[in-house]
């Protein structure tokens, strides 16, 4: 080939060149534009509102605000006091980690088939309520949550606990995955 290049007339070496430098730069070119034309998976999600995407399955920025403010709440009522930066990092840090973990794990229960039935939910909102519920002043005495207060809203038939039942119905199969890995474990003494 090289013997072929040398030994051909300018025109031909012309060619060649001519060849290579459009390759070159084609190349380059489809680089710059996969990469810029913002093609990637987490551009599509960004363009849907979403912060990330797990398995196909978005993560909204609602779902993150959500699970941060929860998890805010709870510091505060563990230590007394709202979170600084360095905690507040941190915060945001383990919120998205728990709602990737989240996604992962009802994928998984999906594909396993387990679900909720309605008796599982009324008995994990009589018995373990969101914890929106129990920050909510609706439902607290002297700053702790009043169980007699939450069970009587719960039998007034004019309070709208549908939101909150999708949100306990969502989380049972991926606690019954949870119970399924715990149960399957089986360590020694010794470990």
């Amino acid at each position: 080939m090289l013997s072929f290049l040398r030994g051909t007339g300018k025109r031909t070496k012309t060619i060649w060149w001519f060849l290579i430098i459009i390759t070159v730069v084609t190349f380059l070119g489809g680089f710059v534009f996969i990469f810029g034309s913002g093609l990637g998976g987490n551009q599509i999600a960004k363009a849907s509102g979403a912060i990330a995407t797990v398995n196909g399955v978005n993560i909204t920025r609602a779902d993150f605000q959500n699970t941060l403010n929860s998890q805010r709440q709870s510091f505060a009522q563990r230590y007394g006091d709202e979170p600084g930066e360095r905690e507040m990092q941190t915060i945001e840090v383990q919120a998205y980690r728990a709602l990737v973990m989240n996604k992962l794990m009802d994928s998984r229960a999906r594909s396993l088939g387990l679900k909720a039935t309605d008796h599982e939910v009324l008995l994990q909102l009589q018995n373990n309520p969101p914890q929106a519920l129990m920050a909510a002043p609706t439902f607290q005495t002297n700053g702790q949550f009043d169980p007699q207060k939450y069970m009587a809203a719960m039998k007034d038939p004019g309070n709208n606990w549908a939101p909150f039942e999708e949100e306990v119905r969502a989380s049972i199969p991926v606690r019954k995955l949870q119970e399924q890995l715990f149960t399957s474990i089986k360590m020694t003494d010794g470990e």
